[in-house]
């Protein structure tokens, strides 16, 4: 395999890439793959696709792209019936409702808010498919839209409900606290507590 400075700029993407996977012993003279060099082969094959010698085998084709903009259609109205469910409770909240489920409503909304952002800019960037083939630009590493991360985008608002009741159990039970600050927090929360009985309390005798 000879290299020549005059040929096509493809041709010696080409002859380049071919003569480093040649040096690397990667395959035969008949161009039969070394066996026990998986990983070595997959970065060459990589770097082809980086150089633009294997496009027809990068590109996405249109039904594999019409089933991931149908995907992230579900998504988007996904998140978005969140963030205005989440709004809507929060905006209704009242006294009698729980502090805690006010905070897990508020993890929802953040979480939900984030992974629109995430999923439309990766939108703006195309898509890719789980083998690794994208559209626009195919060569170009880009954080695009894809069948696995739709998954991550129905999950993580969850996870966010998750972490904010970690995070108010933390801070009613003081774990985030030390020493005296603890013990004060423990009081004024004991008192709290009473206050609200007592209102609890009036309201129904009220009633009566």
């Amino acid at each position: 395999m000879r290299f020549d400075p005059n040929q096509e700029p493809t041709t010696k993407r080409l002859n380049e890439w071919m003569i480093q996977g040649k040096a690397e012993r990667l395959f035969d003279d008949q161009l039969a793959w070394t066996s026990g060099k998986e990983e070595a082969i997959k970065e060459w094959l990589d770097r082809g696709r980086k150089r633009g010698v294997l496009l027809l085998a990068s590109e996405l084709d249109k039904l594999e792209r019409d089933l991931l903009h149908k995907r992230f259609k579900y998504v988007v109205a996904y998140l978005v019936g969140l963030i205005l469910l989440a709004i809507s409770v929060i905006s209704m909240a009242s006294a009698r409702l729980l502090p805690l489920l006010v905070c897990v409503v508020a993890g929802i909304l953040g979480s939900a808010a984030a992974a629109l952002i995430s999923s439309l800019n990766r939108r703006a960037n195309g898509f890719e498919d789980r083998l690794g083939n994208a559209s626009p630009d195919p060569f170009e590493k880009k954080e695009r839209f894809s069948d696995g991360m739709s998954y991550w985008f129905f999950c993580r608002p969850f996870l966010g409900a998750a972490m904010a009741a970690i995070a108010y159990w933390g801070m009613a039970g003081a774990v985030f606290l030390s020493g005296n600050d603890a013990g004060s927090h423990r009081q004024r929360a004991g008192r709290l507590s009473a206050l609200r009985a007592e209102h609890s309390h009036s309201g129904a005798r009220a009633l009566r």
